[in-house]
């Protein structure tokens, strides 16, 4: 399994609590994802939609792929 998909997992299942944002190196968007439950869960909803459609950067700008 590639980590696309293990980020794919905990973005679902810890979401709210923005551990997904500490694996890929955004502690500052994570902190604020633990402090308002994932942007009051639309944050997290977005999230979700960039990671299907293969969108989603980590800090160094770069794509996660599946």
């Amino acid at each position: 399994r590639g980590l696309g998909d293990v980020y794919k997992r905990q973005a679902l299942f810890s979401g709210p609590l923005g551990l997904h944002n500490f694996y890929t190196g955004r502690w500052g968007r994570a902190l604020f994802y633990m402090v308002t439950m994932g942007f009051l869960m639309f944050g997290w909803l977005y999230d979700l939609f960039m990671i299907a459609t293969n969108k989603f950067k980590d800090a160094n700008g770069d794509y996660i792929v599946r």
